[in-house]
């Protein structure tokens, strides 16, 4: 009996299709006044069943399901004496998705910030999900920061991992 359980549990996890990916940014970037602007990644750490668009501003989802994705963006006041704040949120094909927006302060006190979002989401074959900025000035934007030693990492400006968490494709 306890060989059939196994037997029946190995056949229904195998039928679960992986899908992740993990992108990040090594570079200062600044939000577009009005409209704010989409994040870019430079590099891929993992990636399967996604696909980074050519514009690298956006994940392209290869598998349905329900995903939990979490970003994380250093926002930064990119000169000194400034003031204001960055909202962050996430677009599914590049339409903000509700409730999904963070907003953070930059002070001269406080130049330099981590901002993360958490957000579930059930995404289809073919849909396109990314991270927009919009900041209060040209002047507050999202910075790398260099590791000052080598026993130390580098921070990226942002990062975006996503990970499918249901088993089933139907969702």
């Amino acid at each position: 009996m306890r060989f059939i359980f196994f037997l029946v549990l190995s056949v229904h996890l195998s039928a679960f299709e992986e899908a992740y990916a993990q992108v990040y940014s090594v570079s200062t970037q600044r939000a577009e006044k009005v409209t704010g602007s989409l994040l870019v990644t430079e590099n891929i750490g993992l990636i399967k069943n996604f696909e980074l668009a050519p514009t690298k501003d956006y994940l392209i989802c290869k598998k349905s399901g329900v995903y939990l994705a979490l970003c994380s963006i250093q926002p930064a006041a990119l000169n000194l004496g400034i003031n204001g704040h960055l909202n962050a949120w996430f677009e599914l094909n590049k339409k903000p998705i509700s409730a999904s927006t963070s907003r953070i302060y930059v002070t001269e006190k406080s130049p330099i910030a981590l901002l993360t979002i958490p957000f579930l989401i059930k995404l289809k074959e073919g849909d396109t999900f990314g991270t927009r900025i919009a900041t209060t000035g040209y002047d507050i934007g999202i910075t790398y920061i260099n590791a000052p030693s080598s026993n130390e990492s580098d921070a990226p400006s942002y990062q975006l991992t996503i990970y499918k968490v249901n088993r089933y494709e139907e969702i």
